[in-house]
C-alpha cells in the first residue's frame, strides 16, 4: 500500500503543491522525499512503520528525543482560512458577497434572489454559517463572468421539464 500510494496518490499531490508554491513565488521543500531516505523507508517492514498500529511510529519515536509528548501525539490539523469571517460585512470578501444580491449577479439570475438575501443576512448576523453556499455562489458568479459573460441561454434543453435525459 505504501508503494501504491507513492505511485498513484503522491505524484499528483506533489505536482499540485509544486505548481501552487511556484505560482505564489515560494520554494517548497519536502525533506522526507530524499530518494535515499525513501528507498530505506520502503525497505522497512509494516511492523516497523505501524508498530502497535500507530501511524508514523518510527518518526514519532525518533522525535520523542526532542519534542514534547503533546506535540508528537496531537491530532492532525489542516490549514484553514477564515472564509466565513471574511465573507461577513466589513470583511475582505464582503463586497463579493454583496454582489450576489444584485440583478447583475448570475447566481441571483438563476436562483432565488430573496433566498440569497436571507442566506447573506443569516451569515452576517452569525445565525448560521453559510460559508460553503456563499463560496459556491461567488465561484458560480466568477465562472459565469469568464465563460458566459453573464449571458444565459434561453432555450430549454431536452429533458429539462422532467429532469430526465432524453437518449437518442
Amino acid at each position: 500500500m505504501f508503494v501504491y500510494d507513492q505511485r498513484t496518490y503522491l505524484a499528483p499531490l506533489l505536482q499540485r503543491q509544486d505548481r501552487m508554491s511556484m505560482a505564489a513565488g515560494l520554494e517548497a521543500r519536502e525533506p522526507f522525499l530524499d530518494h535515499h531516505l525513501v528507498e530505506w523507508a520502503n525497505a522497512l517492514g509494516t511492523d516497523v512503520k505501524l508498530a502497535s498500529g500507530v501511524r508514523k511510529s518510527l518518526l514519532k519515536s525518533l522525535a520523542a528525543r526532542w519534542l514534547p509528548e503533546e506535540i508528537i501525539h496531537r491530532r492532525k490539523v489542516g490549514f484553514e482560512m477564515p472564509l466565513g469571517q471574511w465573507m461577513r460585512a466589513g470583511g475582505p470578501l464582503a463586497e463579493r458577497v454583496a454582489v450576489l444580491r444584485d440583478k447583475s449577479s448570475f447566481a441571483a439570475e438563476v436562483t432565488d434572489r430573496a433566498a440569497i438575501g436571507r442566506i447573506i443576512d443569516e451569515h452576517n448576523r452569525g445565525v448560521c454559517d453559510h460559508t460553503n453556499v456563499l463560496w459556491s455562489l461567488i465561484a458560480l458568479d466568477a465562472w459565469a463572468a469568464v465563460f458566459l459573460g453573464h449571458r444565459v441561454r434561453g432555450e430549454r434543453l431536452p429533458g429539462a421539464a422532467t429532469g430526465r435525459a432524453i437518449l437518442a
